[in-house]
């Protein structure tokens, strides 16, 4: 603003003596403008770009502060075999229980269907098998 401002303060000088026309005054203030938009653009973008760099360098020093991970206990490999033995379960706040006595097993490879009437266990079941 400061440089286009300047720009027509020459231009009407020159104008006013009529060395110019005031069109050509006009035309050179939208040529400069034109001319510095770029440059304006960045100034008007660089409170972002500061912002921008602070928050990386924010973000870094958090990373950088958590803890390496400690060594992990080696598992053995897992064999694919479920088997669970005379499960009991209640429900939370329930006195009867939903399954008494499930026991099955499973090999690698075998699938199991469970069959029954509403409300009989069968998702209490899967929820115990899951951990939930």
């Amino acid at each position: 603003m400061f440089l286009q401002s300047i720009i027509l303060a020459v231009g009407a000088a020159l104008a006013v003596e009529q060395l110019i026309t005031p069109g050509v005054m006009i035309a050179a203030s939208i040529l400069t403008g034109r001319a510095l938009a770029p440059v304006d653009q960045t100034l008007a973008q660089w409170k972002g770009v500061i912002t921008a760099r602070q928050a990386y360098q924010r973000l870094k020093a958090l990373l950088n502060a958590i803890p390496k991970e400690k060594d992990k206990t080696d598992l053995p490999a897992p064999q694919g075999k479920l088997s669970v033995e005379k499960v009991f379960v209640t429900p939370p706040g329930g006195s009867k229980p939903a399954l008494k006595g499930v026991s099955f097993t499973l090999e690698p490879g075998q699938g199991l269907g469970v069959i029954g009437t509403s409300a009989s266990g069968k998702s209490t079941l899967a929820r115990l098998l899951i951990g939930a």
